[in-house]
């Protein structure tokens, strides 16, 4: 057998049995680049639904502080009765 025969066995038998599966530079570049537009594109639903989120306590939040106004108001007008009426 000769060296080149014996090396190319090797090699084969190296290849097999690492179990790694051959993967050229760009399809493991494509793969990586679609990976990372899939996780951008999440990203944006993701900041978008944080947005709205936001918007929506930040609504919440005035309309609770309105509604503390007026019972802060209301509270106001019943003890000016109460000193009326004592």
């Amino acid at each position: 057998m000769s060296a080149f025969t014996l090396f190319v066995v090797v090699g084969l038998a190296c290849g097999i049995v690492t179990g790694e599966p051959a993967c050229s530079k760009f399809d493991f570049e494509e793969k990586t680049l679609q990976k990372l537009v899939r996780m951008e594109f999440n990203f944006e639903k993701v900041l978008e639904e944080f947005n709205e989120v936001k918007q929506r306590v930040a609504d919440n939040s005035k309309e609770l502080q309105d509604e503390r106004k007026t019972l802060e108001d209301a509270r106001q007008n019943m003890q000016v009765m109460k000193f009326i009426d004592a």
